[in-house]
C-alpha cells in the first residue's frame, strides 16, 4: 500500500513537471526516427493520443511512434505515463522513451537529470529504480545532434556509476552516456568492463565516445586488444570486433556485414557446436565487395585460432576474393606466431586457397617455400595447380629443373612433384628418380607410371631396373 501510494505521488510530481513542458515549449520539427524527412500521416493527433489507451498492441505502438514523430507535446505526459507504468510491456516503454527524446530534447533533459538525482538520492526500491531507469532510457534516446551536451550538467550520471550496485541502472547509464556523448567518465565506464552484465555496453559506450573524443582512440584500441585475449565470451568478441572495425574504418556498418562481424566472431569460441554452426552459416553467405574490409580486418586479427577458421571456410568456398597480399602475410608468419601447430596449418590453408585465385600470384615467394620444413607439400601441390594458367609456366620449371633430392626427403613430396615433372615434360627428372636406387623412390615411382599408363615411354629404363630385381618385376606384373 506504501509503495502504491508513493509511485502514485512519483507520478503526479512528474506530470506537474511535464505539464509545464508543455505549456512553455514551442519546439517543432517534422522529422522521424531515423533523422530522415517524413510523410504525415493521415490520422490526426486527436486519434493518435486515444489511441495510446487502446486494447490493441498494433495501435497503442503506432500512436507512441507517430506522436514522437509528429512532435505532439501533448502526447508528453501520457507518454511519460506508458514510460513509467508498471503493467506497460518494456519494449512499448522504450518506444515512449524515444518520443519523449524527439518531442522536447532541449526541454527534457533538465527535467529528466532533476528527476535521476532526486530519486538516485532516494533508498533504492522497485518505483524508484523503475523511475530512473525510465529517465535513462529518455536520456539514451536524446538525438544529441540537435541539442548542446554542453549546456547541461551530467555529473549525476557520474555518480551513478562510481555508487550504484544495481546492474540493470548502471547498464542504462553507461548506455546513456555513449548516446549522449558525455566524454568525461570516459576511463570510469572502462573500469566497469569487469561486470560481465556490462561488458557490451561498455564496448559500445566507449566507442562513441571516442568518436566524440578522437584523442582517447590510441587508448580505446589498446584497452579493446587487451580486454579481447582474455574473452570468453562470443557476443562479446563480437561487439569488440565491431567497436575495432567501426574505430578503423570510420564508417557505419551495414546490417549484413554486422552479420559477418557476429559469425566470423563465433569462429573463436570454445563451443565446437557454435563454431560449426557458424562455420556452415558463413560458407553459405555471399561474400560481395561490401564485406572485402571485414574479412581484411579478421585475416589481420591476432586471434589465431579465428583466423586458422575464416581460411578454412574460405578455402571451402574456392575464392580469394582479392585478399591475395593478406594471405601472402599469413603464409609468411608460419616462421614468427606460435604456437606452430596452428600457424602452419594456416598458412597451408592460404596456399590452398590461393589455387583459386584470379590475380597475378607471387611466383618468387612459392619458389622459396618450396623446401620449408611445413609448406613444403601443400606448396607443390599449389603449384601444380597454377600450371593450368600458362603465365606460370616457365617460372614452375625453372624451380624444379633439375632434380633436387633435398625435396624428397619428405617423402610425400614425391607424388605431387611427379604430377609437375609429367605435366611440363620434365621426363628428366623421372628418370633420374628410376635410376636413383632408391627403392622408395624408385617403386613409387614406377607404381604411379604404371598407374598414368605411361610404363612403355620408359621402357628402356624400366627393363634395365627390373633386371634381377624381383619386387620390381612384380610391381610391373600386378
Amino acid at each position: 500500500m506504501i509503495i502504491e501510494k508513493k509511485y502514485i505521488f512519483s507520478t503526479l510530481f512528474l506530470s506537474l513537471t511535464i505539464s509545464f513542458i508543455i505549456i512553455f515549449s514551442p519546439f517543432k520539427c517534422k522529422r522521424d526516427f531515423d533523422g530522415k524527412e517524413i510523410e504525415w500521416i493521415d490520422k490526426p493527433s486527436f486519434v493518435l493520443l486515444k489511441n495510446l489507451d487502446s486494447d490493441n498492441p498494433v495501435l497503442r505502438r503506432e500512436a507512441i511512434i507517430k506522436l514522437g514523430e509528429k512532435r505532439v507535446e501533448k502526447a508528453l505526459k501520457p507518454l511519460f505515463d506508458i514510460l513509467l507504468s508498471k503493467v506497460q510491456p518494456l519494449y512499448e516503454k522504450q518506444l515512449a522513451a524515444k518520443s519523449i527524446a524527439l518531442i522536447s530534447s532541449n526541454k527534457i533533459i533538465p527535467v529528466v537529470l532533476k528527476a535521476i538525482a532526486h530519486y538516485n538520492s532516494l533508498p533504492l526500491d522497485t518505483v524508484n529504480k523503475n523511475i530512473i531507469i525510465s529517465m535513462l532510457y529518455v536520456l539514451n534516446n536524446i538525438d544529441p545532434s540537435q541539442v548542446n551536451i554542453q549546456e547541461y550538467d551530467f555529473s549525476v550520471l557520474e555518480s551513478i556509476l562510481t555508487t550504484s550496485k544495481d546492474n540493470e541502472i548502471l547498464k542504462a547509464t553507461v548506455d546513456a552516456i555513449g548516446n549522449l556523448g558525455y566524454v568525461k567518465p570516459f576511463y570510469a565506464i572502462s573500469t566497469l568492463y569487469s561486470n560481465v552484465f556490462l561488458k557490451i555496453s561498455c564496448v559500445d559506450s566507449m566507442r562513441k565516445l571516442v568518436v566524440k573524443e578522437p584523442k582517447l582512440k590510441q587508448w580505446y584500441v589498446n584497452f579493446l586488444s587487451k580486454v579481447y585475449s582474455g574473452e570468453t565470451n562470443s557476443a562479446v568478441k563480437a561487439a569488440i570486433n565491431k567497436s575495432m572495425i567501426l574505430i578503423s574504418l570510420g564508417i557505419e556498418l551495414s546490417e549484413k556485414n554486422l552479420y559477418l562481424i557476429e559469425k566470423i566472431s563465433s569462429l573463436s569460441s570454445g563451443n565446437i557446436i557454435e563454431v560449426t554452426e557458424a562455420e556452415s552459416l558463413l560458407i553459405k553467405t555471399e561474400i560481395t565487395n561490401e564485406n572485402i574490409e571485414v574479412l581484411k580486418f579478421f585475416l589481420s586479427s591476432q586471434d589465431i585460432i579465428l583466423k586458422n577458421r575464416l581460411l578454412g571456410v574460405l578455402e571451402t568456398k574456392k575464392s580469394t576474393f582479392g585478399l591475395e597480399d593478406y594471405l601472402y602475410k599469413i603464409i609468411q608468419e608460419v616462421d614468427t606466431v606460435r604456437p606452430i601447430e596452428i600457424s602452419s596449418d594456416s598458412a597451408k590453408k592460404a596456399l590452398s586457397i590461393l589455387k583459386y585465385s584470379e590475380e597475378v600470384i607471387d611466383i618468387n615467394l612459392l619458389a622459396r617455400l618450396v623446401y620449408h620444413y611445413y609448406l613444403s607439400y601443400d606448396n607443390i601441390n599449389t603449384l601444380y595447380a597454377l600450371i593450368d594458367k600458362k603465365v606460370y609456366t616457365e617460372r614452375i620449371r625453372e624451380i624444379f629443373t633439375p632434380l633436387n633430392y633435398q625435396l624428397l626427403q619428405k617423402k610425400e613430396n614425391l607424388i605431387p612433384l611427379l604430377q609437375i615433372y609429367l605435366e611440363l615434360g620434365i621426363d628428366k627428372n623421372i628418370t633420374s628418380l628410376l635410376l636413383s636406387g632408391d627403392f622408395y623412390l624408385t617403386s613409387n615411382t614406377l607404381i604411379f607410371l604404371k598407374s598414368k599408363n605411361l610404363i612403355k615411354n620408359y621402357k628402356e629404363i624400366i627393363d634395365r631396373i627390373s633386371t634381377n630385381n624381383m619386387v620390381i618385376k612384380k610391381i610391373l606384373e600386378s
